[in-house]
């Protein structure tokens, strides 16, 4: 029965679009969003068959998952007056693959109005090659999103590739879909799908799996290429038997123009054998983008990819603050601290193997009175984490905690680091002085079991405080049964000073460095330690590197310049006795980094990296850099390769999460933060940026669980301010306020807690004259962070936001044009701006850089949430621009 002209709900049904085995599909008109839909219905003759109602559930669970500008997207399931389901669906305009591009003779050259805009390459496509490349390019990504979320399309064919008149690929029909976790509901002996595009696999009834999708991708691009199909036959099973059997006739390039590179790419998406295959659409996708010229980040396919920027500046953490209110009420990802004080020093991770040696040393206990004693004690935990840490690249099943972790967490017992990091071993110790002599007693801890396995006694006197070191490290070494050669030695050994005092007091200052938080004279304690230290042996490279790390947090902590010299001073004085140390190599890139030098921090943790493959610290700190630089897919890389190095360890996740976040990759960044959580099951960081992920998601009550979740495992400023975000977008300006108060009372000298406070207090009744002095001072305070690094455009955006605020229009515009320049195709900053603009009533403006924003992938839900941009959204510009962007 044809349903056109007829209404179900309040959908006007148009006209019929197509029918199949798996459904009828009609264009309908949606009256309540005014907007044009595809519903797809079961045909008559299968409305009682129950595998086809669970197979047509299935389709729109497995399109569901995925919201990705390649996947025709579904936008609900509904049933009609008498009970029947029906998918409600993007409306695709455009027409298919085969009708588009392939003609019977191949030769059909009709190209897309525009070419594609979706591919990021720098003009359109103009030769059939480069198309041929483009289409590849977006059906790909659309794999890749579906492969992401597990879901097998399992009917790659020319007719479910949809090409619209701008160029934009649509993959539908995931009628056939499996979703991963969903049982197989094909019938045994029955095959699915379009003979001629299925795999080996598919037609003997074997298991089915993404390398099937990418077979069947091979299929449609030699039949791009060709204008034939690969494998030929006059009936069914002569086709099978072809698949099965026989190789597809050799591509002429010469006819095509295509690169050898690609027709090797077809010729292993069509190898018969699954392990000669492509593992998924994910590393396909990355050779296809090389052969383009493109990255990764290169490419605008999909505003869940990384952006690189079009302009030389260096793209500063572009997604550093996710979104509460404009520029106002900002939400916090929180993000490890790479160079968390004394933990600067710790190096390294290893690849556990199949006997794993995770390790976390615990602080030691000082028996006796002298609180000095205690902080020596801190110290030698520093030094010796540090020493085991540097073995990890040679002991591939060994890696260990670094020791602010577990302050953080303010973990002192074996049982609670084997629930926070999973590892196996604990190292417990005790320093006690016993007449003129020192005594550390260390053991070893079966953290599962909570059984001691072994303990060693070192003796020393008292002035021997290097001996005690050594001989510590040795102990545990045995205890571990961790190899001492020589060129584990070599490493102990490596930039120690001979001078016992000075090594006393180097682990002084460490001691001091790590507890600054709790008392900020530790900091100056710390700097006089280590200036001692190379007063007694100035060849002291370690501790030239220590002091230029208590210089440059004693700037953090007070923001005065002049520490910012002094560390780059003796951080200098450091590389020239010994530039090949590790340590010193980092603290370099530190500075660097932290003054905007990214170049030169990028050389920094090279050169680390070349004495240590496995720093973590190095690692990250390139990763870091090279983001900072906008070189987004050597972060990306270098972000996985520490994840490989430390594959239990939930820091490298939560920085690849945060990675993803920053570039509007919400996806991939929840399942990063879902994996700090599977590994540490109480870890608040990872329960905090989940739900940050969660609220750019529109999921807020899911959002909310997990910051109240964070909040029970650790009261910190983020969740806290985070919460008040909640609020603030809810309406409840008052509560919003009160828990960026909270957070301030935890942190009072961030810029971003006082503009959200400042944004709560100018929405709530009463208090928007009490809000301009708080917008002085998140101004003040972030004006001292413009002051030392003056090329980050997310300072510069919120101080426009400020000075919008407080009248100063000259200087708020002068801004956001900074803001611009710096990151130029940052989602984040053309919405901010856009929100600037129209706080000075510059409502053109507003319009024109929100929309950018839109186009770039920003949510439009946060848009339409902001108090402050009411009057925007009620104006028919605007409301026509939410016609034309996509949800």
């Amino acid at each position: 029965m044809d349903l056109t002209d007829t209404a179900i709900s309040h959908y006007t049904i148009t006209g019929k679009i197509g029918a199949g085995g798996m459904g009828v599909v009609y264009k309908a008109r949606d009256t309540k969003l005014n907007r044009d839909v595809a519903l797809k219905f079961l045909p008559d003759t299968s409305t009682v068959d129950a595998e086809s109602q669970k197979r047509f559930l299935q389709e729109a669970q497995s399109i569901a998952q995925i919201n990705h500008p390649n996947i025709c997207q579904i936008y609900g399931i509904e049933e009609d007056d008498h009970g029947g389901r029906f998918i409600v669906m993007e409306y695709v305009d455009g027409v298919n693959l085969d009708e588009a591009f392939i003609s019977s003779s191949g030769l059909q050259t009709r190209q897309p109005k525009g070419g594609s805009e979706n591919t990021g390459t720098q003009k359109k496509p103009e030769t059939r090659s480069e198309l041929i490349l483009d289409f590849a390019i977006q059906i790909a990504r659309g794999l890749d999103a579906a492969h992401q979320k597990g879901v097998i399309h399992r009917d790659i064919k020319p007719a479910n590739i949809m090409i619209t008149d701008t160029g934009q690929v649509k993959i539908l029909d995931f009628g056939l879909a499996k979703p991963s976790g969903v049982d197989d509901i094909t019938r045994v002996g029955a095959t699915l799908g379009t003979i001629s595009y299925m795999s080996p696999e598919q037609i003997k009834g074997t298991g089915v799996d993404k390398q099937s999708d990418v077979w069947s991708f091979g299929v449609v691009l030699y039949q791009m290429v060709t204008g034939r199909l690969p494998f030929g036959g006059d009936y069914e099973h002569s086709i099978m038997y072809s698949v099965m059997n026989t190789d597809p006739p050799p591509i002429p390039n010469s006819d095509h123009q295509l690169s050898e590179q690609f027709i090797k790419l077809i010729e292993r998406c069509l190898s018969k054998d699954v392990e000669g295959r492509y593992p998924s659409a994910t590393e396909l996708l990355e050779e296809l983008l090389e052969i383009a010229g493109y990255s990764t980040v290169n490419v605008k396919l999909s505003s869940n990819e990384p952006k690189k920027p079009s302009s030389g500046k260096p793209a500063l953490r572009t997604r550093k603050v996710l979104f509460g209110s404009g520029v106002l009420a900002i939400l916090f990802l929180t993000v490890f601290m790479l160079f968390n004080r004394s933990d600067l020093l710790q190096s390294g991770s290893g690849t556990p193997g199949t006997e794993l040696i995770h390790v976390a040393v615990l602080p030691f206990s000082n028996i006796g009175a002298d609180p000095g004693r205690q902080v020596f004690a801190d110290g030698l935990v520093e030094t010796i984490t540090s020493q085991l840490s540097r073995l990890e690249q040679f002991q591939t099943d060994l890696w260990v905690v670094p020791p602010g972790e577990l302050r953080s967490h303010n973990i002192t017992s074996a049982g609670e680091a084997n629930r926070m990091f999973g590892v196996n071993y604990a190292i417990a110790g005790s320093l006690q002085p016993i007449s003129d002599r020192l005594r550390l007693t260390i053991t070893l801890i079966d953290s599962k079991n909570l059984r001691q396995i072994n303990s060693a006694v070192v003796d020393v006197d008292a002035s021997e405080v290097l001996e005690l070191h050594n001989k510590s490290v040795e102990n545990l070494l045995t205890m571990l049964n961790l190899e001492l050669n020589q060129e584990t030695i070599g490493v102990i050994n490596e930039g120690k000073t001979t001078v016992p005092a000075a090594f006393e007091l180097y682990v002084q200052g460490l001691g001091y460095l790590q507890k600054y938080e709790q008392k900020s004279e530790n900091i100056d304690n710390a700097i006089n330690a280590f200036n001692e230290a190379v007063a007694i042996d100035n060849d002291f490279a370690l501790a030239h590197a220590g002091l230029g790390q208590a210089y440059w947090s004693k700037y953090e902590n007070t923001r005065e310049r002049t520490w910012i010299n002094r560390a780059v001073e003796v951080s200098k004085i450091a590389y020239d006795l010994n530039n090949k140390l590790l340590q010193v190599n980092i603290t370099r890139g530190m500075i660097s980094s932290g003054t905007g030098n990214y170049e030169e921090a990028i050389q920094y943790f090279n050169d680390a990296l070349s004495t240590d493959p496995t720093s973590a610290d190095a690692l990250l700190g390139l990763a870091e850099a090279y983001e900072y630089t906008g070189n987004y897919e050597q972060a990306e890389s270098t972000y996985k390769r520490a994840i490989r190095l430390k594959p239990d360890y939930w820091a490298g996740y939560n920085y690849l999460g945060a990675f993803y976040y920053r570039n509007s990759n919400y996806d991939k960044a929840k399942e990063q933060f879902r994996r700090v959580i599977e590994v540490t099951p109480d870890n608040y960081r990872g329960y905090m940026n989940l739900g940050s992920m969660h609220y750019f998601t529109e999921q807020l009550e899911e959002a909310r669980a997990m910051y109240e979740k964070s909040l029970d495992l650790e009261k910190t400023y983020s969740a806290a301010s985070n919460l008040g975000t909640l609020y603030f977008i809810e309406g409840k300006y008052p509560e919003s306020a009160d828990m960026y108060t909270t957070a301030i009372e935890i942190n009072d000298g961030n810029y971003v807690l006082w503009g959200n406070l400042a944004s709560a207090y100018y929405w709530s009744p009463g208090k928007r004259n009490q809000s301009f002095s708080v917008y002085e001072r998140a101004l003040e305070l972030a004006k001292e962070q413009n002051e030392i690094n003056p090329n980050n455009p997310d300072i510069i955006i919120n101080m426009a936001g400020y000075e919008a605020r407080l009248g100063n229009k000259k200087q708020a515009i002068t801004h956001v044009q900074q803001a611009l320049e710096y990151a130029p195709e940052s989602a984040t900053i053309m919405y901010l701006a856009g929100s600037v603009y129209e706080q000075l009533g510059v409502r053109s403006k507003a319009l024109t850089w929100i929309k950018s924003a839109m186009d770039a992938g920003y949510s439009r839900s946060d848009i339409v949430n902001q108090p402050e941009l009411q009057e925007l959204i009620r104006d028919p510009r605007f409301q026509e621009i939410l016609k034309t962007e996509p949800r």
